[in-house]
Order: C-alpha cells, then structure tokens, then sequence
C-alpha cells in the first residue's frame, strides 16, 4: 500500500491478518494513524518488518509495537512530526531513524 497519499488510516481488519510479514506504508503522506486498524496489534505475531519512511503526517506509533517479537526492521526516516516512540523496542535489530523529529 506504498504512496497511497489519500490513505489516512489502515484499515480495521489488519490487525487480524496473523500470517502478515511486512507492512509497506512508506510515502502514505495523509497516513494519520495506525491505531484505528490495529487495535489487535498483538495478533500480528508473525510480523517482521514494518516500512512507514516519509509518512510525514504521522505523529505516534501504536503502544503494542513493543509486543511484536518478531518485528525485527522499521524504518521510520521522513518522520518529521513523531513525537514520541513506544516503550519496549528493544527487539528490533535495525531501526532507521534518519531525519526523525524525536
């Protein structure tokens, strides 16, 4: 779903796709949230990376990414108005966080 610059939200059924190993959402430029679709983030267990560079309007990240321990890769670079990062992301072995606005 990579550069779909009208997308504001994932939709509500991802956090139930248990098989899923990547998520591409880089260049989503209206992206405002990931909550609404993942409130059952913790079902993603066989999640291993997660791509949301330049997703520039995006300002959290959803509090159960710390309790994915098969996401091993985020890049986040772009994000210029991320606040904050989750606690617990201890797992992930490669985060780029290049021009991160924390």
């Amino acid at each position: 779903m990579a550069r779909c610059l009208s997308l504001t939200t994932v939709f509500d059924g991802l956090g139930n796709l248990t098989s899923l190993k990547e998520i591409y959402l880089g260049g989503c430029l209206s992206l405002r949230t990931l909550h609404e679709g993942l409130e059952n983030f913790t079902s993603l267990n066989s999640l291993k990376e997660m791509y949301l560079a330049g997703c520039s309007t995006l300002t959290t990240l959803f509090e159960g990414l710390g309790n994915l321990t098969s996401l091993m890769e985020i890049d986040l670079g772009g994000f210029s108005n991320l606040t904050t990062l989750p606690e617990g992301l201890g797992n992930i072995a490669f985060f780029d966080l290049e021009t991160l606005g924390l």
